[in-house]
């Protein structure tokens, strides 16, 4: 007999769940993204849960809420690659129909495990406006680190780049320097963090998830094959994230940099900067 399903919509609006403080509603809402919780989501309701845990991430992170908008499945799919996009200049993320219900992604391949992956989307995006609110919001000097490195990739962009077509040509040509970008980088470090951190609490809730299983084998996979493609190319031993710190960011600062000396101004004026990702 399938279990009940959950009235979504029903279950945000009592007072019980609205009395709780934004960290409590952050524990309860991302408890449905554990498959057990997540087959009892009737398939039109993901998207309330989505915009729930959007405006608890907008609370939490100190910043604008963004609208979820639900686009139909064809949107642009031969010409704007995305699985969850954000629009910051009209305060949206988007998502195409079909994936949100069926889990098909813009090749036409069956996302296997949608409701991690979704999970680790909205933190992913939650990460980069929350670089984007601070980055506007802030002088250069009360930055994070992370966002100053990303200002300092911004800096290194020549005249007449822009950070779209400068993704785009990485996403189409080097997907390795895409995610060397600091913003993604970080993003993904972000998401994949926050992932973690929630299915070790629901695995005493609910049990194992073979969903987020498959999750962290395809992402452990997926960086160590990045770094096996960089090291065989340039007959180095780097894990993932060393590239990034001493090949990439090594290349930004480098770039910038006229001599050696302003190179260690560089990395001694990183080093006294207070991080935003803490472990």
């Amino acid at each position: 007999m399938e279990k009940f399903k959950f009235d979504l919509k029903e279950i945000f609006s009592k007072k019980q769940y609205k009395r709780l403080n934004p960290y409590q509603k952050e524990i309860f809402v991302t408890n449905f993204f554990h498959s057990e919780m997540w087959k009892r989501i009737k398939v039109e309701e993901r998207v309330i849960l989505l915009r729930e845990l959007e405006r608890v991430l907008a609370t939490i992170y100190k910043r604008r809420k963004y609208h979820i908008d639900v686009l139909p499945s064809n949107y642009k799919v031969e010409e704007d690659y995305f699985d969850l996009q954000t629009i910051f200049e009209d305060n949206s993320i988007n998502i195409r129909k079909n994936f949100l219900e069926e889990g098909i992604m813009q090749n036409g391949n069956c996302m296997p495990y949608l409701n991690v992956y979704l999970l680790d989307g909205m933190y992913h995006e939650n990460y980069h406006i929350t670089s984007y609110t601070h980055i506007r919001g802030k002088m250069l000097e009360f930055l994070e680190r992370e966002f100053i490195e990303y200002c300092l990739w911004y800096d290194t962009l020549k005249e007449g780049e822009n950070v779209t077509s400068k993704e785009q040509e990485y996403i189409e040509n080097d997907l390795l320097a895409y995610r060397m970008i600091p913003d993604e980088y970080y993003a993904y470090d972000f998401a994949y963090e926050k992932v973690v951190s929630i299915f070790q609490r629901t695995l005493e809730l609910y049990g194992e998830d073979k969903n987020f299983t498959e999750y962290v084998v395809m992402h452990i996979e997926e960086e160590n094959g990045f770094a096996c493609q960089y090291n065989q190319a340039h007959h180095t031993n780097y894990t993932f994230d060393e590239l990034y710190e001493k090949v990439y960011l090594k290349k930004i600062i480098a770039t910038l940099s006229k001599d050696k000396e302003e190179e260690k101004q560089y990395y001694e004026e990183l080093e006294e900067c207070k991080r935003f990702i803490k472990k």
